[in-house]
């Protein structure tokens, strides 16, 4: 029998994560692309760092490396991506494109953990391709260069489908806080270096739009980040890599509504395209578990 509790988890990581575009949104106002990012992981690691060095101890010598490929893949470089993509694509957008995490898990899963690929989720594969190229499309529909954009996080989307399978393969021993608090530990050690060297942040003589976009980091840092990362861990273990990867079927309608309030745009052609993904995403997870026995 499925656990019922892995449709609540996934409910409210849904609205979480769907409110982090406009939070990233509101960040950049008042700090650059890699402040906001650096930030956002100092804060979720200074959060988690108790928990941290509490499960550093149940490493083993072979967890090391599995354990830095989900800091930086499901961390690291996807949050520097996105910071950079969102200076140019609104919140919705972002959050469409971000759907296509379960496409790629699937097609990593398939290429790097061998997971069987029914021809079902083959075409799921296929619509949900066609579905990004209207998207990224669209995208550079008034400025052609935002189309190099919406590729940042087509990239972002493909190191997050690394990190999710890496994670069901690898880490499944681990507690969800543990494969929370120790990627995000391990991503943020370069930034406490990086931040104060390249780009120092005077916390006294902030404008008063940078107070309001530093609390919006903090929000995204420490819930957006650090408790989205421990119920997402939570639901890979009551289900499958797949089914919590589908939160993006809800993260979309959670940021276009915050979209929406904000101003922007969606035209046709990004709800077409939406949709196509979405239909992806569904012929993907049917019968999702199956997958990983």
């Amino acid at each position: 029998m499925q656990n019922p509790l892995r449709f609540v988890l996934l409910g409210i990581l849904a609205l979480i994560w769907g409110s982090s575009f406009i939070l990233m949104k509101e960040g950049l106002k008042g700090f650059s692309p890699t402040q906001l990012a650096s930030l956002r992981l100092i804060i979720a690691g200074m959060a988690l760092m108790p928990f941290t060095i509490k499960f550093l101890r149940q490493m083993r010598k072979s967890d090391w490396f599995p354990m830095a490929i989900v800091a930086f893949c499901g961390n690291g470089i996807p949050y520097f991506l996105f910071a950079f993509a969102q200076t140019q694509l609104g919140s919705a957008f972002t959050a469409m494109l971000n759907s296509l995490v379960p496409l790629f898990t699937l097609v990593v899963g398939f290429l790097l953990f061998k997971v069987h690929t029914p021809r079902a989720k083959a075409v799921g594969v296929g619509v949900g391709l066609v579905g990004a190229i209207v998207l990224i499309y669209t995208s550079g529909a008034e400025k052609p260069s935002n189309v190099w954009y919406g590729l940042l996080v087509l990239l972002a989307t493909i190191c997050y489908a690394i990190s999710v399978n890496t994670l069901k393969a690898r880490l499944t021993r681990f507690n969800p806080l543990a494969t929370a608090a120790i990627p995000i530990g391990l991503s943020m050690i370069p930034l406490l270096f990086y931040l104060p060297l390249f780009e120092p942040i005077d916390m006294f003589h902030l404008s008063k739009q940078a107070y309001v976009s530093l609390a919006a980091i903090s929000v995204l840092g420490f819930v957006g980040t650090a408790v989205a990362m421990i119920l997402f861990n939570r639901i890979i273990q009551l289900s499958s890599a797949v089914f919590a990867s589908s939160v993006t079927y809800l993260i979309p309608v959670v940021a276009m509504a915050w979209g929406l309030a904000d101003g922007e745009k969606i035209g046709m052609w990004h709800v077409l395209g939406l949709l196509a993904v979405l239909t992806a995403v569904y012929l993907i997870n049917k019968k999702e578990r199956k997958l990983y026995r």
